[in-house]
């Protein structure tokens, strides 16, 4: 079969331009992008509602409702315990910051001599403020319509969610019935294989992520760190952003720590250990088991996604990697197991 022919070829370059049309078309496409997103995790939702008797518009609506419902519901029932525990935090990191440079005093006094001789210039606000005071008010404009932006998505991002609920099995259908017959077939195989890839990288992320808060939160409050719950719950969140999270939740953790057991070393020691601990747990037990299986990727394929994506798109590359490197491999193997099978490879003459 030529290239030009080949079913899986074209889904592949069709995958390739859709990723490079989002970059450059990034700031439009990202409501619409965020919202397939949504549709596609929140349809199968909807089809059971459907099954029961409930019009398609009506159980979109119900499931984007328990959708947003359960978001706010969550945030309402810690907030408070994660405010007062961020305002006691925030509150404390001047103290944190003066005993962590009296320990490096003592550990390195010719690195804190010439390198911190400006301590007092730092701690001064106010002056830092006056400093700043013209970038401040030239920027203000700038966070003003980002703020205005973030705003539009949250009321956008649920309407274009809605309607793509609702029209999401004719969208199927139609797509469907435009592949030829003799294709569609081979197509629809490989986007089942997809299709289970992305569920089980989903659920496995967010089963990962809830294990990790609560064993975060646990440890950390049983050893009885201060703001531990805040910490906890926020490094097994943010541990679906590979690296950075655990790094981030643990250099956080040990501050604190350096703060609160200042005498006690080995507590920090402890606090320490707790992250080594989930990071061991996750990066053998969890991640292998529940997301390995699923994109089915090389430990240094899924690195080097992640580094391409953190490069490409930031934050963002960086969320998205794992998955869009699982597709990319889905369709890539697809290419390579017709190309073995191909006549000319098992018999050039």
């Amino acid at each position: 079969m030529s290239v030009y022919r080949n079913p899986i070829f074209w889904m592949f370059l069709a995958f390739l331009s859709f990723i490079v049309i989002t970059l450059i078309f990034s700031s439009v496409l990202t409501p619409y992008v965020c919202a397939l997103v949504l549709a596609y995790l929140l349809a199968p939702l909807v089809d059971r509602l459907e099954t029961l008797g409930i019009s398609r518009p009506i159980s979109g609506i119900i499931i984007l409702i328990f959708a947003i419902g359960c978001i706010v519901g969550s945030i309402l029932l810690v907030i408070p315990i994660f405010i007062q525990q961020a305002e006691m935090l925030i509150s404390a990191f001047p103290r944190i910051y003066n005993r962590c440079l009296v320990l490096l005093e003592r550990l390195l006094p010719t690195f804190i001599e010439n390198n911190f001789s400006l301590e007092t210039e730092v701690l001064n606000a106010g002056e830092v403020l006056k400093r700043q005071g013209l970038n401040f008010v030239s920027g203000f404009t700038f966070y003003a319509f980002a703020l205005l932006d973030l705003i539009l998505l949250i009321f956008v991002i649920p309407i274009i969610t809605f309607y793509l609920l609702v029209d999401w099995n004719k969208i199927l259908i139609k797509s469907a019935r435009s592949l030829p017959d003799q294709v569609s077939t081979e197509i629809n195989g490989v986007a089942v294989k997809i299709d289970n890839l992305l569920t089980g990288f989903v659920r496995g992320q967010l089963i990962i992520c809830i294990v990790l808060s609560i064993f975060y939160s646990v440890a950390l409050s049983f050893l009885g760190l201060s703001y531990g719950l805040l910490i906890g719950v926020f490094a097994g969140l943010i541990s679906f952003i590979p690296f950075v999270g655990a790094a981030l939740g643990a250099a956080i953790a040990v501050s604190v720590a350096l703060y609160q057991f200042w005498d006690t070393s080995l507590f920090i020691v402890y606090v320490a250990l707790v992250f080594i601990a989930g990071q061991l747990l996750e990066s053998n037990f969890f991640t292998p088991k529940l997301i390995g299986s699923a994109v089915r990727l090389h430990p240094i394929a899924i690195m080097l996604s992640i580094s391409i994506g953190g490069t490409v798109a930031g934050i963002t590359g960086i969320l998205l990697a794992i998955p869009l490197a699982g597709i990319f491999a889905v369709l890539l193997r697809e290419l390579s197991y017709q190309y073995l099978d191909n006549t000319f490879f098992k018999d050039p003459e």
